[in-house]
């Protein structure tokens, strides 16, 4: 999926797009805090410091969704 083809999200809620980020939760969590009456969504071409099941460390290389 490129930039060209960015989903398009039922209304209620906003989409960022981010080159890299460390955890897109993290990201998510603060968008929340700003606007907690919209659903936000994270979309990340990296992340470098993500959190998997049982704390497991998490990383997403570009191109890998």
């Amino acid at each position: 999926m490129t930039l060209t083809d960015t989903p398009v999200l039922p209304a209620g809620f906003a989409l960022h797009h981010v080159e890299s980020v460390t955890s897109t939760m993290d990201e998510a969590r603060a968008l929340i805090a700003e606007t907690p009456d919209l659903a936000q969504v994270v979309w990340a071409d990296t992340q470098t410091g993500g959190r998997g099941r049982r704390g497991r460390n998490w990383v997403s290389p570009a191109g890998n969704l």
